[in-house]
């Protein structure tokens, strides 16, 4: 408390619109330090559920921006925050946009049953395949709410490798599996799996404060810098 105390006397709140200061720069470079290689940008929020929501809109903001309307979303059924994942895909604003999803079945929900994870992993191939989403967005190892329900690191990497061939991005939700809840680090560990968009935030503060990031690739990330601030910066 006393650190947090002394903090507080340093900073003001500010949003990242523009702005830095040196103790969010350095928790960013700690953290891409633990994270898997490749993810090379960070996202504050204040949440698990906003970095999700974060999370969503830059998947669905990077087709945009390169062009190739993709407007839906494959979502694993039974995930934490479900509620969220549900009133962002249908926002008012989002359906402006025509931005749809796929509230994942019972028949994508991985359970510890070979038959039923392979018939997990062709649903999830045939939406892939042909329902050209955006992102698919799924919790590692462990789907939180319904149960807890456990799967094996080989489905997780099945997924990833699903999703790769049509260009999908692969979204990990580690908010609730991150930070050593699974016996690693982060989940997708386990699997050698390197998600294109990450979200971490139960853990990150111990609790103290409400905190959340959510990490991306080096191309998400310049899919949305803007040119226009690029040129007054420049200048």
């Amino acid at each position: 408390m006393s650190a947090i105390q002394e903090q507080a006397g340093k900073l003001n709140q500010v949003i990242f619109a523009g702005y830095t200061h040196d103790p969010a720069e350095e928790v960013a470079r700690l953290l891409l330090k633990l994270t898997p290689q490749g993810l090379d940008h960070v996202f504050y929020s204040d949440s698990g559920s906003a970095s999700v929501e974060v999370a969503l809109k830059m998947a669905l903001g990077y087709w945009h921006n390169i062009g190739e309307e993709r407007t839906r979303i494959i979502v694993a059924a039974l995930l934490s925050r479900g509620h969220v994942r549900r009133d962002v895909s249908w926002c008012p604003r989002c359906l402006q946009r025509g931005v749809r999803t796929s509230p994942v079945r019972r028949d994508l929900n991985p359970v510890p049953c070979e038959r039923r994870e392979r018939a997990t992993l062709d649903a999830l191939e045939s939406a892939c395949r042909n329902e050209n989403p955006a992102a698919f967005i799924v919790e590692p190892l462990m789907l939180g709410a319904g149960g807890i329900l456990m799967y094996p690191a080989w489905v997780l990497r099945e997924m990833k490798r699903i999703c790769e061939a049509p260009d999908v991005l692969f979204i990990a939700d580690e908010v609730m599996t991150g930070w050593g809840r699974t016996g690693t680090i982060f989940a997708c560990e386990q699997a050698n799996v390197v998600p294109d968009i990450a979200c971490y935030s139960k853990g990150l503060t111990g609790g103290a404060l409400p905190l959340a990031v959510t990490l991306c690739r080096a191309e998400s990330f310049d899919a949305h810098y803007s040119k226009v601030s690029a040129i007054f910066s420049a200048r």
